[in-house]
């Protein structure tokens, strides 16, 4: 019993581990992709109402899951999944930030399912 159970369990963190992508390969998706995604941002009374518009495929692979990080991606101060909502036709994404120059904000667009593609857009809101 206690080998079938230890199997079960390596199953799993197996299935876990064998996706990996590289820095390069990442960096490469975030510099041929980032600027399909068009960031709208407005400023009112010190907070930023930002939309993105989101390509539904990116090589084959449709569009899976939006987060959003404030500071280092490493150990961000804030982390959340946003919901996508369709608007005429496109797919998008919105949120309010406070305006905070100092701050580092940037989205993370998930496409396709297991091991699909994952491309970071910073945002710029001087």
């Amino acid at each position: 019993m206690r080998i079938l159970l230890a199997l079960y369990f390596f199953s799993f963190f197996t299935n876990a581990t064998s996706c990996f992508q590289s820095e390069e390969q990442a960096a490469k998706w975030d510099a041929t992709y980032a600027g399909e995604f068009k960031l709208n941002s407005e400023l009112n009374k010190g907070t930023y109402s930002v939309s993105v518009s989101i390509p539904k495929t990116i090589e084959g692979q449709s569009f899976n899951v939006a987060s959003i990080i404030i500071g280092d991606e490493d150990n961000p101060s804030f982390f959340a999944t946003l919901k996508p909502f369709k608007d005429e036709s496109e797919t998008k994404i919105w949120f309010l930030v406070k305006a905070n120059p100092i701050e580092k904000h940037s989205l993370i667009f998930s496409y396709g399912d297991g091991c699909g593609i994952s491309i970071t857009v910073p945002i710029d809101l001087k």
